[in-house]
């Protein structure tokens, strides 16, 4: 016992009663167990009394449960636990019963010859009793029932049959773990079963003076293929209703008199309960939800249980209601506002960032600037490029003075090179200041904490997306995407709007999947019905996807049975 901490048993001694033994030794005198002793002595009936709280603050409890024998109580054993009540207690009282059996199974095997033949019977039973507790299986605990019962009476053979779709079937030999059920004794044993359960009483062959009246013809032929002098078939019983038998067969003629047929059947009566409830327990899964379906559908339609039926018929509207009722299946999903085009401003020429006038979520006009790069190379490289020029066609109007032609086509082809380095240097100077292309908001490009950082040409510096033309990102799960067609309509809340959804029609419905987190979806795109200027790109929130009108029991069920379709499919051959 968990939490024990003191002991003692309180038994007859010399015609009264005192302390037999004590753990320990101190508690032999403790007036509280000893009152406690005394109350399950007068009561003789097992007690729980409350003993307050102990030293370490936990509540103590006293058990008292008495052995009783004939009338008269042996013992009482009491035990002081800490930490339990309620429930526990009463648990642990069971247990403190169970132990007390043991007292009982040792005083009734130690009584002299001369106790009576009920005690006699009761120490029989209670030692079947524990050699079929100690066993959980129904095949264990039947062979180990029938080879103890052979032993103590002196049996031959001793079997055990249970009634199964109104056959009987041996389950369980004293003298062999394993049998041939065809055989012809035991074909004579099923049928000597079978014979006292339809009479509904016990058969001895040779009979009783009183078993005249009945048909032992099964009896005898057991006697017959056997080769013993006497048998005996007592049924087994549970809450009236009979579940089995058990054969005894013994070598001598006159064995089963009156009071060996009364412990026969006082064995079957303590057995027969428990050897059900085993075997109800040792069938299979199967076998088990069948028994209970089939018992369900007898309470169901048959006489009473009014309550059950009441239930099942409510249980059965709900199932129809919601089998019939109808409703509006939207598909869910994650979504993300894009926008429709976005412009991306890079830089011109390789440099350093001179001014940035705008940073990201900026709304900006069209015309207006953006950044600026530092052109100061640039202007140098303009002057130069400008007075080489000037220096060009000067030498180019000399030699045209004086008609030389060889140098006049040398100095036009400096010239042209020189006026188009100054036209590239022009075009570069122009582009070192962003200007915005149209009316949008800055999503992409903090310039600011970039000042007169170095920038390569080509380098994306910043985006601009367009006011009022977005376009609806979803990623929907691949279990729904089937039912995603193009022109569905939708309604989309996003994060940043909570109380206000806004409408969409689906516009494309992408075949390539993205596994993220390890869930694959789908990209699916969507144009927003109308225009709202307080949409910014990247916005987040949740879509729906109207798919059109299902079933109740189908919308709450049909992921459960995709998943169970796909898992038979898998394994099935």
């Amino acid at each position: 016992m968990p939490n024990l901490q003191r002991a003692i048993v309180v038994g007859r001694k010399e015609e009264q009663y005192a302390v037999l033994a004590a753990m320990p030794l101190e508690a032999r005198t403790d007036s509280a167990l000893l009152q406690v002793a005394e109350q399950a002595i007068q009561q003789g009936q097992g007690l729980v009394k409350d003993l307050g709280k102990g030293v370490d603050g936990r509540p103590l409890c006293a058990l008292a449960y008495p052995i009783v024998i004939d009338g008269t109580v042996l013992a009482a054993p009491v035990v002081e636990v800490a930490g339990t009540s309620g429930q526990a207690a009463v648990a642990l009282l069971r247990q403190l019963q169970w132990g007390a059996s043991q007292f009982e199974n040792f005083h009734l095997r130690e009584l002299p010859r001369t106790s009576n033949a009920a005690s006699q019977r009761m120490s029989t039973a209670i030692v079947l009793l524990a050699a079929a507790l100690e066993r959980s299986d129904i095949r264990q605990s039947t062979f180990a029932v029938t080879t103890e019962l052979a032993t103590i009476l002196g049996c031959e053979r001793v079997s055990i049959g249970f009634l199964r779709r109104q056959t009987m079937q041996l389950v369980a030999l004293s003298s062999a773990s394993n049998f041939d059920k065809k055989s012809n004794m035991m074909r004579a044993l099923s049928d000597a079963m079978d014979e006292s359960l339809d009479q509904r009483v016990l058969l001895t062959a040779p009979p009783r003076d009183d078993d005249q009246i009945y048909v032992t013809v099964a009896q005898k032929q057991v006697l017959h293929e056997g080769g013993a002098n006497s048998v005996c078939t007592v049924p087994l019983s549970k809450d009236g209703e009979i579940i089995g038998a058990m054969t005894l067969e013994h070598g001598d003629a006159d064995f089963f008199n009156y009071d060996t047929v009364a412990l026969c059947e006082q064995v079957a009566a303590v057995l027969g309960p428990l050897l059900e409830l085993q075997r109800l327990e040792s069938r299979p899964l199967y076998r088990k939800a069948g028994d209970s379906l089939k018992q369900f559908s007898v309470r169901l339609l048959g006489r009473g249980h009014y309550k059950l039926k009441l239930w099942t018929l409510a249980l059965l509207s709900v199932v129809l209601f919601f089998s019939i009722k109808t409703t509006d299946y939207e598909v869910r999903a994650e979504a993300t506002l894009e926008a429709y085009r976005q412009r991306h401003l890079a830089a011109a020429i390789d440099g350093y960032i001179r001014s940035a006038d705008v940073r990201p979520g900026d709304v900006v006009q069209e015309g207006a600037l953006l950044f600026k790069l530092d052109n100061k190379d640039l202007l140098l490289e303009r002057e130069k490029w400008a007075n080489q020029s000037q220096q060009i066609e000067k030498q180019y109007r000399d030699a045209l003075q004086k008609r030389e032609q060889d140098k006049v086509g040398i100095f036009r082809s400096q010239l042209n090179q020189a006026n188009a380095q100054l036209s590239m240097i022009e075009q570069q100077l122009l582009r070192t200041s962003a200007i915005a292309p149209f009316d949008g908001v800055v999503i992409f490009g903090d310039l600011s904490q970039r000042l007169g950082s170095p920038v390569t040409k080509g380098e994306t510096l910043m985006q601009i997306a367009p006011l009022n033309d977005y376009r609806v990102i979803l990623l929907v799960d691949e279990r729904d995407i089937t039912q995603v067609t193009e022109g569905d309509a939708g309604q989309l809340a996003l994060a940043a709007t909570p109380d206000q959804t806004l409408p969409f029609t689906v516009e494309k419905v992408s075949p390539v999947s993205l596994a993220e987190a390890g869930v694959n979806r789908f990209r699916v795109e969507a144009r927003l019905d109308g225009d709202n200027p307080d949409l910014r790109p990247g916005m987040q929130g949740s879509g729906k996807i109207a798919i059109g009108e299902r079933r109740l029991i189908w919308v709450w069920s049909h992921r459960f049975t995709d998943w169970l379709k796909l898992l038979a499919w898998k394994w099935l051959p």
